[in-house]
């Protein structure tokens, strides 16, 4: 798996899509990662559990937010390239080529 990084507040913090995020994700909102259109506060929550499941995985703390707090500090652009979805067309259509990469 691919390691993508997001950088908040100028400390670089770890994110990948595990099978944790996903279940996480659905933990959150009820609904299954599958049946992800791209809606925001669905982009909101799974780009906040793969933070947390990469920090997790890699052993290092995850940003001292809570709730929602993260999302104010991460743009459209950054989240989409997390997911490797664009955002000037509209989220939730997948990119054509290879996946973004976020550093």
């Amino acid at each position: 798996m691919k390691n993508k990084q997001i950088t908040i507040n100028g400390i670089v913090y770890p994110f990948r899509l595990t099978i944790g995020a996903m279940v996480r994700y659905k933990q959150i909102t009820g609904r299954d990662f599958s049946e992800f259109k791209g809606d925001m506060e669905g982009l909101g929550v799974i780009i906040q559990c793969g933070i947390q499941s990469a920090c997790k995985a890699e052993g290092v703390p995850a940003p001292p937010f809570e709730g929602d707090g993260l999302l104010d500090y991460i743009g459209l652009d950054e989240a989409t390239d997390l997911l490797g979805l664009k955002a000037d067309d509209g989220v939730g259509e997948p990119r054509t080529g290879d996946a973004a990469s976020t550093n």
